[in-house]
């Protein structure tokens, strides 16, 4: 039968293990077992024969796209070669002495020694041996490098928009798709909603559950997504051997041993001289983050970014690599650092070594970890530098440095400003209409109900995921409008640094909404303004539970996939559509409102930004209003 599931790592990893000749079986369920259905002797033999054909043919369909010369070329030539032949199993000296008769008080073990090697041809077997083994050996070398080749132009890391028929054996996936479980993405939302028996009612028992969700944690930075504590069984804690729970979040990850080199910050262990104990820049005073080292005041300094978990990441990213590029690169603490080392932290930047970058997303417990995921853009290199610049005004002002050597690095720096490209990320007026109209297709019922209610508020009020998260239809109300008769509907939401402020919503927006609420259980507690339908417990109704960031996402990601099918066969670009985020949704409304005209400081107002400097960049973008504008000037006279 064919088999629908990519390549992933996991396969390439049981490949190698193959060809280095280890113990198939042992390799099988190190490496396989979360996602088959069976781990015998003669499937994993099998399975192993079946992969590396699909990787024959997969890299012999990639060499006919490349120009000759190129390594896929060799890669595929070499992986013509087959595990090593079984042993031959040869009588032990007593069975063979008995099967020919011969009686051991007659020969004395030397004569029959000298029999039994000549009967089985060992004499002249060493040296053909020891030739064979060598060349397998080679062709074994070989082999292995070809497939790592291999790996790393077909091995693919799950997204949470996969189907789980593309990771899962066959079987489970078809029982979690009867489950209502047809993507990575609803697996993790009904295990982070149901805990640790998540497993009872979707098809799958407990230890396939457990390995499932084993899998799911060590895959947590290529999927983007957290699986809360009450998720993870003591039986997968005991098998995932080092399991912590991150003071920044609800993120369980595999801890390796503590070593100083290029590793992620929870598994680098930093020599006392490097800890930045006696930093030259040190206060040596009291300091509100609490911190006595480098390491420490990082940490504290990005628990400040906890609720903002974009901010966190991409604050934490940048941190890890500008510590690491101290320690490893300059050889000195971070509170040692000077204007001058900044300026080749710069300089590095524009040039990233090799030893520092892996294209291929990997865990952050895999050894092939690196900062990098490849060389930065001018944007991305200054905002790297804008970053840590940031990191080191927070220990200032925390009471933890007495100076800041990156601020005239920063302030010399030619590098282009940061600046969304706004007319790229967002929808034309015609795929508007489109996704308008994409929603009317949909099947009748509370999923389409829900989906129109979302897409037409983000469209008309430009709110942020995160805000809309924790919106509740007690946060909708009425307020009078100067100079008119009639009333108009506010919704207050809380954005960034919890500022809350009041935005605008079409009487029509709020119909769908209160549309939305019929299908939802009577609130006892305050409903939220976008909820899950999925089933209640004892399936009475639906849960009426309030969405998840996350969650959101994911709806409209599905939503924006669907719409890119047909965009085509509506004379739209199918390729713009499918690369739409759902932040899209709010640029749309940045650009519409510049377009007809509203003061910017309304629209700075309206979608919760910090300064008009933000705002401006919907000013900025819109081209064509320019040009209707400027056409209006007399050329004449």
């Amino acid at each position: 039968m064919r088999d629908d599931r990519v390549l992933g790592l996991h396969h390439f990893a049981f490949l190698r293990a193959g060809l280095h000749g280890l113990d198939l079986q042992a390799a099988f369920v190190r490496y396989l077992a979360w996602c088959d259905s069976t781990t015998d002797l003669r499937h994993a033999t099998h399975r192993h024969a079946a992969l590396l054909a699909i990787v024959r043919s997969a890299c012999g369909q990639l060499a006919s796209t490349l120009p000759s010369g190129h390594p896929a070329h060799q890669a595929l030539a070499d992986l013509q070669f087959n595990m090593r032949p079984a042993a031959r199993t040869l009588p032990s000296l007593d069975e063979w002495a008995a099967s020919e008769g011969l009686d051991r008080d007659f020969y004395s073990e030397e004569e029959l020694l000298a029999e039994y090697r000549a009967a089985h041809g060992l004499d002249n077997l060493d040296a053909a041996r020891a030739a064979e083994e060598a060349g397998w050996q080679d062709r074994a070398g070989r082999a292995v490098k070809a497939l790592n080749l291999a790996e790393a132009l077909l091995a693919r890391r799950p997204s949470v928009h996969d189907s789980v028929d593309a990771w899962l054996d066959r079987t489970v996936a078809r029982r979690l798709r009867a489950a209502g479980l047809a993507t990575l993405s609803d697996l993790v939302l009904r295990i982070n909603t149901r805990g640790r028996r998540w497993w009872r009612r979707s098809g799958v028992g407990e230890r396939r559950g457990d390995r499932i969700v084993q899998w799911l944690l060590a895959q947590r930075d290529a999927l983007d997504v957290d699986l809360r504590p009450h998720s993870i069984s003591p039986a997968v804690q005991g098998e995932v051997t080092s399991v912590r729970h991150e003071v920044t979040g609800h993120a369980y990850e595999i801890i390796m041993p503590r070593q100083f080199g290029l590793l992620p910050l929870e598994q680098l262990a930093v020599p006392r001289e490097l800890s930045g104990a006696s930093g030259v820049f040190r206060s040596h005073g009291p300091n509100t983050l609490g911190a006595s080292n480098d390491l420490e005041a990082v940490e504290a300094w990005l628990q400040r970014f906890g609720e903002r978990s974009a901010t966190l990441r991409s604050y934490r990213k940048e941190s890890e690599r500008f510590l690491l590029w101290c320690l490893l690169e300059v050889g000195k603490p971070l509170s040692s650092v000077t204007s001058p080392d900044c300026q080749a932290f710069r300089t590095f930047l524009a040039a990233v070594p090799a030893k520092w970058v892996n294209v291929m997303p990997v865990s952050r417990s895999d050894a092939m970890w690196r900062p990098f995921r490849g060389q930065l853009s001018p944007a991305s290199q200054r905002q790297a530098l804008v970053i840590v610049q940031a990191l080191y005004e927070g220990l200032v002002a925390a009471g933890y440095l007495v100076a800041n050597p990156m601020r005239s690095v920063l302030k010399a720096s030619a590098l282009p400003a940061v600046r969304m490209q706004v007319q790229q990320r967002s929808f034309t007026a015609a795929e508007v209409q489109h996704l308008r109209m994409s929603v009317e297709l949909e099947a009748d019922g509370p999923h389409r109900r829900r989906l129109r209610a979302l897409v037409e508020l983000l469209l008309a009020c430009g709110i942020r995921l995160d805000e809309l998260a924790q919106a509740t239809h007690s946060d909708l109300r009425q307020v009078e409008v100067d100079g008119e008769s009639s009333s108009a509907w506010v919704l207050t939401v809380v954005g960034k640094r919890r500022k809350a402020r009041e935005v605008p919503v079409p009487d029509d927006v709020v119909a769908w909404l209160e549309a939305h609420a019929l299908d939802l259980p009577a609130a006892t507690t305050a409903r939220p303004l976008v909820a899950a339908l999925e089933p209640a417990p004892g399936g009475a109704g639906v849960s009426g539970r309030a969405l998840t960031p996350s969650g959101l996402y994911a709806l409209l990601k599905r939503f924006l996939g669907r719409c890119s099918a047909t965009a085509a066969a509506r004379g739209l670009d199918d390729e713009h559509v499918a690369a739409a985020s759902t932040h899209w949704l709010r640029h749309t409304f940045g650009r519409r409102a510049a377009v007809a005209g509203v003061p910017v400081e309304v629209i700075c107002q309206a979608m919760g930004h910090a300064s008009l400097t933000t705002t401006s960049i919907y000013l900025t973008q819109e081209r064509s209003r320019m040009i209707r504008e400027l056409r209006r000037i007399p050329n004449q006279g």
